[in-house]
């Protein structure tokens, strides 16, 4: 399997070079992702041009990014267009992880819309399973959703 060498493809996007992409093996090229390249070139922490490189990034490569899924040269040169003309330090800044909701407060969401989540919330802390169980079938739950609420009560 080929490996395109982080070094190599930033060096390239710095120095504007528009032919790189074209110069990849088949291979390289199946291996390309425009959207790593984008995650890399748009941290420039070395040289105090982060912000520049956030926005030409934005500006220029995000707009419309998934409808030129299938034209890589394409965003390869959009992204060339990123370049500052010199190599440049570009750390990974990996995407925010994604926070597990509450099933439990989401399932009171849910089934309870005319509540106030302060009060969903403080229902969820303070009561038991039996509790919610209880609180939910004397607000009418149906079986189904009262079966629901056990099963997330239970994991």
């Amino acid at each position: 399997m080929a490996m395109i060498h982080i070094k190599e493809l930033t060096r390239a996007v710095d120095t504007k070079d528009i032919n790189w992409y074209n110069e990849l093996s088949e291979a390289e090229k199946t291996e390309f992702s425009a959207w790593k390249t984008m995650r890399f070139i748009s941290a420039n922490v070395k040289d105090n041009e982060h912000e520049l490189g956030l926005y030409l990034t934005n500006e220029i490569v995000n707009v419309n990014f998934n409808s030129l899924t299938k034209h890589p040269e394409l965003q390869w040169k959009l992204l060339t267009c990123v370049g500052t003309g010199k190599v440049s330090y570009h750390p990974w800044i990996s995407p925010g992880k994604r926070v597990k909701k509450d099933q439990l407060l989401e399932w009171f969401k849910n089934n309870f819309r005319n509540e106030k989540i302060n009060n969903l919330e403080v229902l969820v802390q303070l009561s038991e399973k039996n509790e919610i169980l209880e609180y939910a079938e004397h607000q009418g739950c149906t079986d189904k959703k009262l079966k629901e609420l056990s099963k997330i009560l239970n994991d």
